[in-house]
């Protein structure tokens, strides 16, 4: 018995084959899905937890579509008087184009998503025509690749077309060079969240609060009261120190003394700092305190002291400070000690 030349026996066994592979998407969806989606969760970033749900469906008919292809070759289609192979084979490699295409749009949906959350956690004052504005242009390019690979799905030429379009990108890529860096720039620091809005940072030459995160830059507040605006490509390549997340302020510094300081007047001045700084409420007790003579100079003694603040507001920890070294001067004034105009 046969049907269009075809044997029952193919038949049957492209049957087979097809319906392995629909067994196969099943296995894979209840299985390899719960699988990706722990290994998901166990990740740092909430990337993977926002694509990998919205990319499994079309991975799952992707399967289905190889086991048509393995069904179509066993079958053998025949060529006349109509070419049923030649366009089965057609019509199942626009059904790839259509499966991947959604395969992009959805992970594209889903990196927008992800990066909308990210300035909302960052608490960005992103434009809110933005992120869309990137979805929309995402959208075009899979559209664009899609409509090309269709047209040479059904057996026309797309080389001028694809030489078009490579020329215009090429345009495009130097004209907005500048901008397209920022973009990833900003993608970056949505992703790796290395710092939010209100935090105080340092990156290379640049420092002071973060008041707004942009697409294309990130404002900052220096010191001096003036507001920087920093390109995100430029805050991305930088590394960054994030004062804002410290647990704890250090507090390093060292004092010298006149080099006509007694030694034993010396080992009192440093017994009672080092007792005063134990003392202070505002003082770290966990971590190690070090008052020490730390070098002998031509100009005197030099005392090295470290230890650690409670807070990690900076103008608390200045006022912090001033009263410990109101303190050294109240000692060294008691002792008759001065302080060595030359370190």
């Amino acid at each position: 018995m046969k049907f269009l030349g075809i044997s029952a026996v193919r038949m049957i066994a492209a049957g087979a084959v097809l319906f392995f592979f629909i067994f196969l998407k099943k296995v894979i969806a209840k299985y390899a899905t719960s699988a990706l989606l722990r290994f998901a969760k166990r990740t740092r970033t909430e990337l993977d937890d926002i694509v990998i749900p919205t990319v499994l469906k079309p991975l799952e008919y992707l399967v289905v579509i190889a086991g048509a292809f393995i069904a179509v070759g066993i079958l053998d289609l025949p060529v006349k008087p109509f070419d049923f192979k030649r366009w089965a084979v057609i019509l199942l490699k626009l059904c790839v184009t259509v499966d991947i295409t959604w395969l992009f749009l959805t992970a594209a949906d889903a990196v927008i998503e992800y990066l909308e959350r990210s300035a909302v956690q960052l608490k960005s004052k992103i434009d809110g025509r933005m992120l869309p504005l990137l979805r929309t242009i995402a959208r075009g390019v899979i559209f664009v690749i899609a409509f090309v690979a269709v047209i040479q799905n059904l057996g026309y030429s797309a080389s001028g077309l694809i030489a078009g379009l490579g020329l215009g990108g090429l345009a495009f890529a130097l004209a907005a060079k500048d901008t397209l860096s920022n973009l990833f720039g900003s993608i970056m620091i949505f992703t790796d969240r290395p710092f939010s809005v209100g935090d105080t940072i340092k990156a290379g030459d640049i420092s002071g609060t973060v008041e707004e995160v942009g697409v294309r830059s990130t404002k900052i507040r220096t010191p001096e009261l003036t507001l920087l605006s920093v390109p995100n490509s430029t805050l991305a390549a930088l590394p960054v120190n994030n004062i804002s997340r410290r647990k704890k302020t250090l507090c390093e510094f060292s004092i010298p003394l006149d080099g006509n300081s007694p030694p034993s007047i010396v080992k009192e001045i440093v017994a009672e700092l080092e007792s005063e700084i134990n003392n202070h409420p505002g003082v770290d007790k966990e971590d190690p305190i070090s008052v020490r003579l730390s070098a002998l100079t031509e100009t005197g003694a030099i005392i090295k002291i470290r230890y650690f603040l409670n807070t990690m507001d900076q103008y608390e920890a200045a006022y912090i400070q001033q009263e410990i070294y109101l303190k050294f001067m109240e000692t060294a004034a008691k002792k008759g000690i001065s302080i060595s105009p030359k370190p």
